[in-house]
């Protein structure tokens, strides 16, 4: 085997002997001796792939080409792809290549049809822009990158366009669904009710017998009419037990935001543990991807479950596109039935600030710092949220003292006291499920797993949620410990304030002068 065809299959190798053969070993010349520059495109093409190049007909070839820096095939495309750095083509050279462009066919079965589609469309393009095979090649395999990127937008664009007519047909059924649905509520409604008065009519005929005279006749008429009127209100108070509505429209607010090397990002799923509004339980419901919304522009997030006194909690989030330059809006929802308690887990999908690829940071639990370097630049990004409140407005700086008595938090039960702790006034959020407890032995006694370390508490005053450190409240200021409380009593060393050496306390504290036994 030849210097030229070392590293080649037999089969490769056969054919390069063969082109070499029909060239005599000098291409330069043969292509100078060539006069039609359809033939020179052919010619160059199946001298550059000469290795893998078959030709089914005259200016129609298959052959595949390796690119140089195969990174730069995104993975949406195909990872095997990527990896291998192997594109297989079959092209034609038309007679009209100059203006219409070469066909382009790609064979790779890795590859979707969506993305066959849209790539041959672009490969079709540069050839017309360079009205040349060989350069369209060149161009394609130095410059891979910036199609792919093309070609993910197209598809995104024609995702986003087959969804907006979606929701146009929805929403225009919808009215025809909603009316049909009253007219069949309404149907059995009255169906119930007849049924009802058949059977009151039944049992007076039976009490009364046969026998039907005019007073008989007037007194059952009104009593039809008044038996009508109870049946109505009570299956409306039935159903008002039992269909409990009450909404709530809140927006999901960040208390502080670090949002570094990211030009955008958005909620992608979550889970969020909210209180039922009639028998107070708390339950954990997880998020499942909705309709996508033009207004936000990204997709809704819908999250239903049925507590355990049978009512249907429901909530719809509207995620917001954040960037470097937003306010800590997140998002904003609307609860029925339910109001929220806690925002235990989340997942968020980002755009990089350099390169514009995308990435994810999934089962975000607490609220540290995340950081990742982006898959393309290698450029270090992070992202961190620190505490989450509901409102019920949006904040506005010049009236922060306003807004912060809007926000969502009640008192704990008890205060936050339970019997292993009478005086301690918070719950801790602990690090191994991000759920809130009273205390260790109060995780450890409903959890199946043991309590770890917890770096946020919610106060029992005003149910903020806060890091641990200080011992009194950042909103409310109470003291969320009776020791750090000097309106508590004097508990221990003049109410926490003093000190524990003797000399140095004061003489009224009668423990300075106590012996010690």
């Amino acid at each position: 085997m030849s210097k030229k065809g070392k590293g080649l299959s037999q089969d490769e190798y056969s054919r390069f002997i063969v082109n070499e053969e029909t060239w005599n070993n000098g291409f330069l010349n043969h292509i100078k001796s060539l006069t039609d520059e359809r033939e020179r495109e052919f010619a160059q093409i199946k001298r550059k792939y000469q290795s893998s190049f078959v030709e089914i007909e005259p200016f129609h070839a298959r052959f595949t080409h390796k690119f140089s820096n195969p990174s730069e095939v995104h993975e949406y495309i195909s990872p095997l792809v990527k990896k291998s750095g192997l594109l297989h083509l079959e092209v034609l050279i038309p007679d009209n290549f100059d203006t219409d462009g070469c066909i382009f066919k790609i064979l790779n079965d890795e590859i979707t049809d969506v993305f066959k589609e849209v790539l041959q469309v672009f490969f079709n393009e540069l050839s017309k822009q360079y009205k040349s095979l060989f350069y369209t090649m060149k161009y394609i395999d130095n410059h891979m990158q910036i199609i792919s990127g093309k070609a993910i937008d197209k598809i995104r664009e024609r995702k986003e366009e087959i969804e907006k007519q979606k929701q146009i047909e929805e929403e225009k059924k919808q009215p025809i669904e909603e009316e049909k649905e009253e007219n069949n509520e309404n149907e059995a409604e009255n169906n119930e009710i007849q049924e009802i008065n058949n059977q009151n009519i039944n049992l007076r005929k039976e009490s009364r017998g046969t026998e039907k005279s005019e007073d008989y006749e007037e007194d059952y008429e009104e009593d039809k009419e008044e038996f009508k009127d109870e049946t109505n209100k009570e299956t409306k108070q039935r159903r008002r037990k039992f269909e409990m509505r009450d909404r709530a429209v809140l927006n999901i607010i960040a208390q502080a935001l670090t949002f570094k090397n990211y030009s955008s990002g958005a909620l992608q799923s979550c889970i969020l543990d909210v209180q039922c509004m009639r028998c107070q339980s708390i339950s954990s419901l997880s998020t499942t991807q909705g309709e996508f919304d033009i207004k936000t522009g990204t997709n809704s997030l819908l999250g239903s479950g049925e507590c355990q006194c049978t009512l249907i909690l429901q909530f719809t989030i509207f995620p917001i596109i954040m960037h470097q330059l937003t306010d800590l809006m997140i998002a904003t929802s609307n609860f029925v039935n339910c109001k929220p308690v806690d925002f235990r887990e989340s997942s968020f999908k980002f755009t990089c600030a350099d390169c514009g690829a995308e990435s994810a940071l999934l089962n975000i639990a607490g609220f540290n710092l995340y950081t990742e370097n982006c898959t393309q630049c290698f450029k270090k990004q992070s992202f961190r949220i620190q505490g989450i409140d509901f409102l019920s407005e949006r904040p506005d700086k010049k009236n922060e003292g306003e807004n912060k008595e809007k926000f969502i938090g009640k008192p704990l039960p008890k205060n936050g006291t339970c019997k292993h702790f009478s005086q301690s006034y918070r719950w801790f959020k602990y690090n191994c499920c991000q759920k809130i407890f009273p205390c260790s032995t109060c995780h450890d006694a409903i959890s199946d797993h043991k309590s770890s370390s917890a770096d946020y508490y919610v106060c029992g005053f005003c149910g903020m949620l806060q890091p641990i450190g200080k011992e009194s409240c950042g909103r409310c200021k109470a003291a969320v410990t009776k020791a750090g409380d000097p309106h508590q009593g004097n508990n221990f060393w003049e109410g926490g304030k003093g000190c524990r050496n003797k000399a140095q306390l004061s003489h009224k504290d009668k423990r300075k002068y106590h012996k010690k036994k």
